[in-house]
């Protein structure tokens, strides 16, 4: 264990609608964690310790840049042929792995530090150095940090940053492998490696309540089912309730040998918590009456004879369901919505799947429920 397997990847990046969640009873079931990851290894994954090499570029306009290291910095490359943008993808688990960079017979780890900044680091037993494989749009992956689960890797301002998912979407990575180096020795050596699950945790009751005056959509993605998103509706004052299971984490063992300065192999005995994975993403939506068209000749026996009703995008944030969160939380979805302050954040929706509105709110559409056919109202 521990020789690497042959190639490397070259990842192209673009930026996808965020991942979702199943309808209905999707939300009482257990759930694997993420799947999908023999897609992104193109056949069968390495075994735990092993992996691949790979180049990370991303598409950034009509340009495709490269992820490179500088010290313990992270910046773009305009060439995938510049130094320093090779990476070596090494497994856990077919979904869990970790990015490391070799040079000058060292090897460090992609991760986030104290802060949250995306640098590299010393191998250690921190979860913030591992990352997960995550299926994102139907045909690409992002990259879920383990120990910050609400952050992907991505771009924030032009730089690669670790970017919180409810900001942009996920970052979607295609994989293609390219041959490996030549003459680069492994600076590191697995000795053995252990993935112990933790004991299954109780579930969580979500109760999503509208404090707002008109009717809400709000469109949910989980991140252990990124293709499907569960769409709802919330009436004003009500609330829906869905029964979310925890993601118990696991444990992971690993005895590991690095060379040091002098030629020599030292070993180390690394040891953490892999937290849980489950991100909750909701784009929230206010049902919003557009426009009234009003007979002014008085010849129609309808008075009022059109409303017309938009969605108006209210913002987008993340729930993160962890070993922190009671039993039974309650979500006013429309104030935490305001408070993101990102409308410009929600996943796309298309409001021809709704019913009409469940109740006017402002003075205007009181007036005029009396009077609308029920038939007439359209978006």
């Amino acid at each position: 264990m521990g020789a690497p397997m042959q190639g490397f990847v070259l990842l192209v990046a673009s930026v996808v609608a965020g991942p979702a969640i199943g309808p209905g009873d999707a939300w009482a079931q257990q759930i694997p964690p993420v799947g999908g990851a023999e897609s992104w290894w193109e056949g069968p994954p390495p075994a735990p310790g092993e992996g691949k090499w790979m180049r990370l570029g991303m598409r950034q306009g009509r340009r495709t840049q490269w992820l490179a290291s500088v010290g313990d910095r992270l910046v773009w490359a305009s060439s995938p042929t510049l130094p320093n943008t090779r990476w070596f993808v090494r497994a856990w688990a077919p979904n869990l792995v970790r990015l490391e960079s070799w040079s000058n017979q060292q090897v460090r780890a992609l991760g986030l530090d104290e802060s949250g900044v995306l640098r590299l680091q010393s191998i250690g037993a921190e979860p913030t150095l591992y990352w997960r494989i995550v299926p994102a749009g139907a045909s690409g992956w992002a990259l879920q940090n383990v120990g910050r689960p609400e952050f992907l890797l991505g771009v924030s301002s032009g730089r690669p940053a670790a970017v919180p998912w409810s900001v942009a979407g996920p970052v979607m990575w295609l994989p293609t492998f390219v041959p490996a180096p030549i003459g680069i020795p492994a600076p590191l050596r697995i000795v053995s490696t252990r993935l112990i699950p933790n004991p299954p945790a109780p579930p969580v009751t979500l109760e999503l309540f509208n404090g707002n005056q008109n009717e809400l959509w709000v469109l949910i993605s989980d991140s252990r089912q990124p293709s499907h998103i569960d769409t709802v509706a919330i009436a004003p004052g009500d609330s829906i309730q869905r029964v979310v299971q925890r993601d118990p984490g696991a444990t992971l063992v690993e005895e590991v040998e690095l060379r040091t300065a002098f030629g020599t192999w030292q070993r180390q005995r690394l040891e953490m918590q892999i937290p849980s994975a489950l991100v909750l993403d909701l784009s929230v939506y206010e049902k919003f009456l557009q426009s009234v068209a009003i007979d002014a000749t008085g010849k129609s026996p309808n008075r009022i004879e059109d409303v017309n009703y938009v969605p108006k995008s209210v913002g987008r944030f993340s729930l993160l369901i962890d070993d922190s969160v009671p039993e039974t939380v309650r979500v006013d979805v429309y104030e935490r919505a305001v408070a993101a302050k990102n409308p410009g954040a929600v996943l796309k929706m298309d409001p021809r799947q709704w019913d009409e509105p469940q109740g006017g709110s402002s003075p205007l559409e009181r007036a005029l429920q009396p009077s609308q056919p029920p038939q007439r109202r359209r978006f």
